[in-house]
């Protein structure tokens, strides 16, 4: 039994033997010594050591360049964000002007709420505002309404100058501070 015995293709053994003689008669005998020799003569000579070495100065020029740019690429993105971030000052946190933290901003003020007319316009609420010293410390809250600090020597007048007003449609003493 031989191994091409399973072989769903088995070999012609003649057509075989046929194709090698037919490509030997068509193909001249290789010396490969002799192919060496012609090969030989068609390369370069073997340099010197010391040629070798001088050859450096061919590839050593773009090497530096590259590594000088690499360089200074490295600098910039190292220090370039540092001197720019770290010369801003930072941004103020922001405050309201109108928020609670302002109410304790004048000492001797009494705390009136007010609710201001839908009709009213905002240049007679500021004009009021001027007339009787008030300031807006907080507000308007969710029912509309608008804490502010009168000065405590002319709180009763001030309340009774808001009540009269026809701009303000409820004003009530909350405290004096």
């Amino acid at each position: 039994m031989t191994p091409h015995d399973d072989d769903p293709w088995p070999r012609d053994d003649a057509f075989s033997r046929h194709l090698k003689a037919h490509w030997q008669t068509r193909t001249p005998p290789l010396d490969q010594q002799a192919a060496w020799q012609r090969l030989k003569t068609q390369l370069p000579a073997p340099r010197s050591p010391l040629a070798r070495l001088l050859d450096w100065r061919a590839w050593w020029p773009p090497v530096m360049a590259f590594a000088g740019g690499a360089a200074c690429a490295l600098l910039v993105v190292a220090f370039l964000p540092h001197s720019t971030l770290d010369t801003q000052a930072p941004a103020p946190a922001f405050q309201a002007l109108s928020g609670p933290s302002n109410t304790t901003q004048r000492t001797d003020a009494a705390l009136v709420q007010v609710a201001f007319s839908q009709q009213a316009r905002m240049a007679d609420v500021n004009a009021l505002l001027v007339r009787v010293g008030a300031v807006v410390v907080d507000g308007p809250s969710a029912l509309g309404l608008f804490t502010l600090a009168v000065p405590s020597g002319s709180a009763a007048a001030a309340l009774a100058e808001l009540q009269a007003s026809p701009l303000v449609e409820s004003a009530a003493k909350v405290s004096d501070t």
